[in-house]
C-alpha cells in the first residue's frame, strides 16, 4: 500500500516501532491490564477490556489508512498497543471457561480456524482492490476492527494515505 501511494517514504523503522512498541506492548498491556480488573471485577471483566480496546483501535485502523505518513505509522503504533490486547486476553479467558479434559483441543481448533480463515484473508484484497479500482477501499474492507481478524490482515502491511 505504502508503495502504491507513497513510494518514496522509507517504512522500515516506522513497522519495527508498530510491531515492537505498539504490538508487543499491548500484548503485555492486555494480560497486565486484565489480570489487575479480574481481582476486582470478577471473570466478565476481561472480556470488557477487550471491548474496550476493540472500540478503541478501529478508528485507529481507519486513521492509518487515511492519514499520509508519518501520522499513518502514529495512528499504527497506537493502533498495534489496542488491538494487539486480544491476544494474552482472549487465550486466558479460555483456558479460565474450558474444562480441562478438552482445554488445549479448544486452543488447537481456535488456533486452526484462526490460521485458516484469518492467514486467507488477505488473498481477497487483490480482487476487491480489482473491483473497486482503489487499493485503499479494498483494505478498509478487509481490514476488519476485530482484533483477531485484523490482526491477520493488519493495516501495517497495507498502509494509509489520503488519495492522489
Amino acid at each position: 500500500f505504502f508503495q502504491t501511494y507513497y513510494p518514496e517514504f522509507d517504512i522500515g523503522l516506522w513497522t519495527f516501532s508498530a510491531s515492537v512498541f505498539g504490538g508487543s506492548f499491548g500484548v503485555f498491556a492486555g494480560g497486565f491490564f486484565s489480570d489487575r480488573l479480574v481481582q476486582v471485577l470478577g471473570l466478565p471483566s476481561r472480556l470488557w477490556l477487550l471491548s474496550a480496546c476493540t472500540l478503541l483501535a478501529a478508528p485507529l485502523a481507519v486513521g492509518t489508512l487515511y492519514f499520509p505518513p508519518p501520522g499513518a505509522f502514529g495512528c499504527l503504533i497506537v493502533y498495534y498497543f489496542f488491538a494487539e490486547t486480544w491476544f494474552a486476553v482472549l487465550f486466558t479467558v479460555i483456558v479460565e471457561i474450558v474444562d480441562p479434559e478438552v482445554r488445549s483441543t479448544c486452543i488447537a481448533i481456535f488456533l486452526f480456524l484462526m490460521n485458516l480463515v484469518g492467514g486467507n484473508l488477505p488473498v481477497i484484497v487483490a480482487p476487491l482492490r480489482s473491483y473497486f479500482n482503489d487499493y485503499r477501499s479494498a483494505l478498509y474492507l478487509v481490514s476488519s476492527p476485530s482484533p483477531p481478524s485484523s490482526s491477520c490482515c493488519p493495516p501495517c502491511h497495507s498502509g494509509s494515505g489520503r488519495r492522489r
